[in-house]
C-alpha cells in the first residue's frame, strides 16, 4: 500500500492519532501490555442540558408538567416522560445521580472545563486523559475522544474517533492483503517483515537526527499510524458493522467498547448535541435527551453482550443547566446548577447525592452524613465538580499519582466521599 493511501484510507476511517513525543514515547510505542482495568467512559450533553427534565424534575412554571405528575422511581424523582421513566425503571439499580452541582459559569467552555476537568481554569486535563496517561498513556488508543473538552496537557496522545468504516480499517489493519478478507498477499510473510523492520530502522534514524520539533512530531505521528496496523487487527475482531442510526453515541460507544475490549483503550469522552435549547425548548430538549439516553442504554447493552458491563463506568453530564422557567421563545437560557448521572463499576447505585431548592438553587451538603441541608447550616458545603472528581480520582485508585498531584483540585470544607457505597 502507498503511503498516500495509508494516510487517505486513515481519514477515511474516522480513526487519527497525534503523539506527544517525548523521550520514551518511541520505545513505548513499540510494545505494550493489554490493558484490563475499567473503560472510562465520560459523556457531554453539548450545549447545556436540562436535569428537571431527566433527574432533578421541577413542575409548574419550570416545566410544562404539575408537581403532581413527578414520579417516582427508586429513590429518584423523575419526570413524567416515558422515555426518562423507562430508563430510570431499567436501571434504577445501578443508576447514581448527582443534582445541585455549582459550575459557576454560564458559559460554554469554562462550564465543559470545569464538569470534566474538575478545574474552572485552564490547564488541567480532562478526567479521561489524566486515568489515561496514569495507567498506560502508551495504548494505541488510550484515550479516545470526539470533542468536547479533550484537553491533555500532553499527557496522552487523543485518539479521534467520531465513527469508523470497518471495512477500511481493515484494509489499514491489513495492508499486505489484495482483499482485506482474503488471503492473497502482495508479499509472502517473511519479505513483508523485512521491509517493516527495515523501514522502523529508518525511521529511528531519521528520527534520531532531526532537531526541529515539528518535524519529529510529523515524523512520530507517521511511525504510530504504522506500528497501530497491528493493534487494528485486534480491534478489527470486535468491531462489528454499525448498525443504520443517527444517533452519534451509538456509533461512537460501539468503537470504545471495541477498542477496550481489545485491550487498547482505557477512557472515551463522546459527545452528543442538541441541547443549547434558546427557543422551543420542550421539543429540542425532549429530543436531544431521548436520544441520549438511548446512547447509553445501547453502550450498556453492547457491554453487556461483549461481557465487560461490570468493568465499565459510565458518566453523563453537561456544562451547566437551564433556567427555572422559560423565556419569551419558549425556550430557556443558561443556569449554573447542573447534574451528573453516573453507573457501573465501583458505583453505587441507587443513591443520590445533592439536590436543588423547587426554584433550582443548589442545596448545600453536610459532609458527615452526606445529606442536604440548610444553608444556616455552618459545616456544609456546595457541591462542585471539583468535589465528584475527588471521587473519580479515588475510584480510578490516582489520587496518589504524581500526574494527578500535578494537577490539584481546589475545594472547600472536608472532603465528600462522593462514591462510598
Amino acid at each position: 500500500m502507498k503511503r498516500r493511501d495509508f494516510i487517505r484510507l486513515a481519514s477515511l476511517t474516522g480513526l487519527a492519532v497525534t503523539t506527544p513525543w517525548g523521550v520514551s514515547n518511541l520505545a513505548r510505542a513499540k510494545s505494550f501490555s493489554k490493558y484490563e482495568g475499567p473503560l472510562w467512559i465520560t459523556i457531554n450533553a453539548d450545549g447545556g442540558w436540562d436535569p428537571t427534565m431527566i433527574c432533578d424534575p421541577k413542575g409548574g412554571e419550570i416545566n410544562s408538567f404539575g408537581a403532581d405528575e413527578i414520579v417516582d422511581i427508586g429513590p429518584f424523582k423523575v419526570p413524567p416522560l416515558d422515555f426518562v421513566t423507562g430508563f430510570f425503571n431499567k436501571y434504577k439499580d445501578q443508576l447514581m445521580v448527582m443534582n445541585g452541582i455549582d459550575t459557576s459559569t454560564f458559559n460554554h467552555k469554562p462550564g465543559k472545563r470545569f464538569i470534566w476537568s474538575g478545574k474552572l481554569g485552564e490547564g488541567s486535563p480532562a478526567f479521561g486523559a489524566l486515568a489515561a496517561a496514569a495507567e498506560a498513556p502508551e495504548l494505541p488508543l488510550a484515550f479516545i475522544s470526539q470533542g468536547g473538552y479533550e484537553f491533555t496537557a500532553n499527557l496522552v496522545a487523543p485518539s479521534r474517533a467520531e465513527s469508523a468504516d470497518l471495512d477500511l480499517i481493515k484494509k489499514i489493519a491489513y495492508p499486505n492483503r489484495i482483499d482485506a478478507d482474503g488471503s492473497e498477499h502482495y508479499f509472502e510473510k517473511e519479505i513483508e517483515k523485512l521491509i517493516r523492520d527495515t523501514r522502523t530502522k529508518r525511521l529511528d534514524t531519521l528520527h534520531d537526527r532531526q532537531h526541529l520539533p515539528r518535524i519529529k512530531r510529523s515524523m512520530s505521528s507517521l511511525f504510530t499510524a504504522r506500528i497501530g496496523q497491528e493493534e487494528l487487527k485486534q480491534l478489527t475482531e470486535y468491531l462489528t458493522a454499525p448498525e443504520e442510526t443517527n444517533n452519534p453515541l451509538k456509533k461512537q460507544g460501539k468503537l470504545a467498547l471495541a477498542a477496550y475490549k481489545a485491550g487498547l483503550a482505557i477512557s472515551a469522552n463522546l459527545v452528543i448535541g442538541g441541547f443549547d435549547t434558546h427557543d422551543n425548548h420542550d421539543m429540542k430538549q425532549g429530543k436531544a435527551m431521548k436520544q441520549l439516553l438511548e446512547g447509553v442504554d445501547y453502550i450498556m447493552e453492547e457491554a453487556a453482550a461483549m461481557d465487560v458491563a461490570d468493568q465499565v463506568v459510565i458518566l453523563v453530564s453537561s456544562e451547566f443547566a437551564r433556567t427555572p422557567g422559560y423565556n419569551a421563545k419558549m425556550g430557556k437560557d443558561h443556569w449554573p446548577f447542573t447534574s451528573m448521572l453516573a453507573m457501573g463499576s465501583g458505583i453505587p447505585g441507587g443513591k443520590v447525592v445533592g439536590g436543588t431548592t423547587d426554584k433550582q438553587g443548589a442545596m448545600r451538603i453536610k459532609p458527615a452524613i452526606m445529606e442536604t441541608v440548610s444553608d444556616d447550616d455552618p459545616t456544609a458545603v456546595r457541591l462542585t465538580p471539583a468535589h465528584i472528581h475527588q471521587g473519580l480520582r479515588k475510584l480510578a485508585n490516582i489520587t496518589d499519582h504524581p500526574l494527578a498531584k500535578a494537577y490539584p483540585l481546589e475545594t472547600s470544607g472536608p472532603e465528600l466521599d462522593i462514591f462510598a457505597d
